[in-house]
């Protein structure tokens, strides 16, 4: 019994040691990076939960451009505005897709402008693009809205008459509120409850991206949908977006006013009927 123990241990370390080989060996022609685990890749690198300077404190050893494993995917991470912006410039068609994710996939079902990819993510983009440019983004034509948003803001803050509070809700719903101005066509009194859980919602998913159970649905997607965690509240509140955005699409479908879109739904659903 004991000389099978010491056998499948001997056996087990001569594994790790070919593994070890194999990476290094795998890795010669690669941008440098901390070691991969079986697994797990290298999420211990950096420490076990994911922190804002999780992918910064290896750019400080390896340099701004390096490589990692994030269970069995590999990445290249680039590192500093400079960086970025070379690569980029240097190589648009590389860089025109964008990376699966398992979790974003189970938040969009590869649909939209965010959540798609290839062929169907340029055809999204570029009607959204054309449609943002009709509704006047970037020209003076949007400005009274952004005025009126601002405006807002100001009489709230005035409204505090100097004391100390927490200016985050307040200017959350005034952003938001543009937004839906040019989505929607219309805008949310900040204490309507269905914009409310819309906001929420968004901050919910917002709060999840990047974080450690984030990094678990990416390596684990079909373990992680059996199991607990804040995964669940994330996934729930794309639901709720979806459910509101379902409501003011069938609002314009019954307004009938595509002859004359008014707004980002107007103009796709225009698009959906050409």
């Amino acid at each position: 019994m004991m000389v099978t123990g010491i056998f499948l241990c001997v056996l087990l370390l001569a594994l790790l040691i070919l593994f070890f080989l194999k990476e290094l060996w795998s890795r010669r022609h690669l941008p440098p990076g901390p070691l991969a685990l079986p697994l797990i890749g290298s999420v211990l690198a950096s420490g076990l939960w994911l922190r804002e300077d999780y992918f910064l404190k290896p750019a400080k050893q390896y340099g701004n451009i390096y490589s990692m494993w994030l269970g069995h995917r590999f990445v290249v991470v680039l590192s500093g505005f400079k960086t970025v912006k070379e690569t980029m410039t240097s190589f648009p068609e590389e860089f025109s897709g964008r990376s699966d994710d398992a979790f974003f996939t189970a938040l969009g079902k590869e649909r939209g402008i965010i959540f798609s990819n290839g062929h169907t993510w340029k055809q999204q983009r570029h009607i959204g693009i054309t449609s943002l440019r009709k509704l006047g983004l970037g020209k003076k034509s949007i400005e009274h809205q952004i005025e009126d948003a601002a405006q807002t803001l100001v009489e709230i803050f005035r409204e505090t008459k100097g004391q100390p509070f927490d200016p985050s809700i307040p200017v959350i719903n005034a952003v938001s509120n543009v937004i839906c101005a040019l989505s929607f066509g219309h805008q949310f009194a900040p204490e309507d409850e269905n914009f409310q859980k819309l906001i929420q919602a968004l901050q919910n998913i917002v709060k999840f991206s990047g974080r450690f159970f984030h990094l678990m649905f990416i390596m684990f997607p079909r373990l992680m949908n059996y199991l607990p965690g804040p995964h669940k509240e994330a996934l729930a509140s794309a639901e709720t977006i979806h459910s509101f955005a379902k409501q003011e699409i069938k609002k314009h479908k019954e307004s009938s006013a595509l002859h004359e879109p008014q707004d980002f739904i107007d103009h796709y659903l225009l698009q959906m009927e050409k």
